[in-house]
This record gives structure tokens, sequence and C-alpha cells, in this order.
């Protein structure tokens, strides 16, 4: 099994140094990367679950009720840690935030 990420790190004073049109390049380079790894991954995903169907294993699809529903357990779950933990409650704002950029809340 193959892992696409592709961490890149350049120091900040030889990032600063570089010409603009060399860092757009860069840029370039880690969006195009990101989106390679993305797009393997979700075939991976699929290839996954032909698989799975082909094993003989059932695959059941939750109604937006029951996604719902297990949604709100995991943020109920969270919840307790989040009140014990401010790393875990940022984390977790994180998470609301997010969900609120994509529309899903």
């Amino acid at each position: 099994m193959v892992l696409y990420e592709l961490p890149f790190v350049v120091n900040r004073t030889v990032w600063n140094e570089m010409p603009k049109d060399l860092q757009d390049i860069v840029r370039v380079g880690i969006v195009a990367a990101d989106h390679k790894g993305q797009v393997k991954a979700e075939l991976a995903i699929d290839v996954a679950w032909q698989k799975i169907a082909a094993y003989g294993i059932t695959l059941v699809s939750w109604s937006p009720a029951d996604t719902q529903r297990w949604v709100d357990a995991q943020f109920k779950w969270a919840k307790s840690y989040e009140d014990k933990d401010p790393n875990c409650a940022m984390l977790m704002n994180t998470v609301r935030e997010y969900r609120k950029f994509k529309g899903y809340d």
C-alpha cells in the first residue's frame, strides 16, 4: 500500500529570498501534488469498496437522518473531552469551523 502525503518545508529566510515567480512555481507544484494524492486516495477507496462487494459483503448506506444522528453522537462524545482538555476543545472548534465552511452545518 502506498500512502500519498507530501510534506513540504522551506526555511522562512530562504523562502523570503526567493523571487515571487519561483515561489508561485513552488505553490503550484504543491497544489498539483496534493490534488494527485487526493485523487489517488479516492480511487484506492473506490477499489477497496469494489473488493469488499466482490467478497460478498453487503454494502449499507446510511440515510441522511442516520448520518446526522451519528454526527450528533460523535459531537456529544467529543464534548466530554473538550470540557477537560483545551487542545481537544481547539481541535473540535476547528472541526466545527470546517463543517460550517463546507456547508454541513
